[in-house]
């Protein structure tokens, strides 16, 4: 493979040094180039063949010869829009240091394979990324106080699929992508204008999922539609392939796109909904849309609308798949065989989170479910899980948990929270105030009884403490977004809540702002920059058929 450089247009001046490192302090070496003469008009360092990974920044040093010709640009985008490289700083051959400044370069299209794909700044996927952990790298600089509506589309039905945000087509600005009840998926560009839709055949609960699935440096979305379809669209809205099948009716999960068996093909993981009298599955399909393979999730029958995670979860080189249903907690390997489960009365609805939650070094899996014992029963958990299935400890929340948790540092003190959304709900005719809505006609309660109370916000340290909560007037089955809207270092909490409300928490509990939409807020909020202005916008959908863009003007 081959990195090039090339000075300023009339001067002179060569690269003589090129090293790629994982992290900004340039401790981990990937690997390392010299000289190699000239390409033309192009000065080459050659250096071994490796695969830069979607979702990964990468960092590298330059060494120039003795008159360098400098250009002011930090961060540098692969030539194609296949991705992004930063670049701190240089040394040229005398020895003076340069921050922020490098020398213009380009990277041969075909020297890096077409392995790029979305960046780390976007929102390509549900809960952010494959482990679902809700939080961005992204930093904003704007007082969370000044956020305000910047734009709203209302479409023809509720919107409870989660947006994402991407740079479709690589002209620096992102699109928002979101599906709604009323079967469209829409794209938005960065000013809130419509730039397309598509009619996909059902309802879309689903949230989409966005990568160069066949790796021809262009991203494709894919989707899923509860009428019995997953379509993979390019940036165009034109239809790449569409998968159909029955297994996909009333699908409410969000597909992940990962390498999973580390071959260099990308592969979809989707979880089915179980319709009729088939289980719900988890499904491996090619970058083509062929299914590789399927495993049932669940053998009694019911159903899953929890997204799988996606994680090396043994550090086996292989990928396994993490996924809740109706009637436990699944991991599955990339043969498509189980590793293990815990199966019991229990209904997740949430999706698995996955990380390092007591930073040791191994992998912990995060999940909320709801108990369906009797409805006096308040036993509903949040449960936390080593790579081999070992319960490490768990919360009893008491409440209904079908908000996806999401797992940061919020108040930069160096330990994980845990961040979630419960749902109280009462019901007249078993005489309780604490009752979830599943368990009531099973023991005879009239459904039309059954009426939420409040909602909860909890956020706990990586040993289960409780740090703060917060109630809402509305159940929340939002998931937590997180992000450093401000710029000053502790995490923002942006979660929406039935009581019609979008919620800003700082890292304390505090609210800093909210806004009432039309609708209950069941959509979880996607976070990016989205206008090249620096700061950090929020997009949400909610019940009112809307979607929302919020930040400063």
């Amino acid at each position: 493979s081959k990195l090039y450089t090339y000075p300023c247009p009339g001067t002179g001046g060569h690269t003589e040094y090129v090293a790629f490192y994982h992290d900004p302090k340039r401790t981990e070496k990937i690997t390392e180039g010299h000289w190699n003469g000239y390409a033309s008009d192009w000065h080459n360092v050659s250096f071994p063949t490796f695969t830069m990974l979607a979702n990964h920044t990468y960092y590298y040093t330059i060494k120039t010869g003795s008159y360098p010709q400098i250009h002011h640009a930090p961060v540098v985008e692969a030539k194609g829009g296949m991705g992004i490289i930063n670049c701190n700083s240089f040394v040229d051959a005398n020895g003076r240091s340069y921050t922020n400044w490098i020398p213009a370069i380009r990277l041969v299209r075909e020297s890096v394979n077409k392995t790029f794909g979305v960046k780390e700044t976007e929102w390509p996927m549900f809960h952010h990324d494959l482990n679902h952990t809700g939080c961005t790298p992204a930093t904003g600089n704007a007082s969370v106080k000044d956020y305000g509506l910047l734009w709203s589309y209302t479409t023809d039905d509720k919107v409870l699929s989660s947006p994402v945000i991407a740079d479709l087509d690589r002209d620096g600005y992102m699109e928002t992508i979101v599906g709604s009840y009323d079967g469209k998926l829409y794209v938005f560009n960065s000013t809130g204008a419509l730039k397309w839709n598509l009619t996909a055949g059902g309802a879309i609960h689903s949230t989409p999922a966005i990568d160069d699935i066949d790796k021809d440096a262009e991203l494709e979305i894919v989707v899923g539609s509860m009428g019995g379809n997953l379509y993979a669209i390019d940036a165009d809205g034109k239809v790449k392939w569409n998968n159909t099948s029955e297994s996909w009716i009333w699908m409410k999960s969000s597909p992940a796109i990962a390498d999973i068996d580390k071959d260099g093909s990308m592969e979809i993981v989707a979880c089915s909904y179980g319709y009729d009298d088939s289980s719900p599955a988890i499904h491996v399909l090619n970058y083509m849309g062929e299914e590789k393979w399927q495993h049932s999730i669940d053998v009694y029958g019911g159903w899953s609308e929890s997204s799988p995670a996606v994680a090396d979860m043994d550090k086996d080189g292989g990928m396994e798949i993490i996924v809740g249903a109706t009637m436990g907690l699944h991991v599955i390997n990339t043969a498509g065989q189980e590793e293990w489960n815990h199966s019991w009365m229990y209904g997740i609805y949430s999706s698995p989170t996955i990380g390092d939650i007591d930073n040791d070094g191994e992998m912990e899996i995060v999940v909320g479910f709801d108990s369906l014992a009797e409805c006096y029963i308040n036993d509903d958990q949040l449960l936390i899980f080593n790579s081999t299935g070992h319960l490490e400890w768990n919360f009893t929340a008491g409440f209904s948990v079908s908000s996806s948790p999401a797992i940061a540092d919020i108040d930069g003190d160096g330990e994980i929270e845990l961040i979630f959304g419960a749902s109280v709900v009462g019901c007249d005719s078993c005489n309780t105030t604490i009752c979830n809505l599943t368990r009531c006609n099973p023991i005879g309660c009239n459904m039309t009884d059954c009426h939420t109370l409040y909602g909860v916000l909890f956020v706990l340290n990586s040993t289960g403490q409780v740090e703060w909560i917060y109630e809402t007037t509305g159940s929340i089955d939002s998931s937590p977004a997180i992000a450093d809207l401000d710029g000053e270092g502790d995490m923002e909490i942006i979660v929406g809540s039935n009581d019609g409300k979008l919620y800003i928490f700082n890292s304390t509990g505090q609210v800093e702002w909210s806004y009432q939409a039309g609708g209950a807020v069941y959509s979880s909020p996607a976070i990016a920059d989205i206008n090249n202005d620096g700061n950090l916008e929020i997009i949400v959908g909610s019940e009112d058929g809307k979607i929302y863009a919020f930040g400063t003007h």
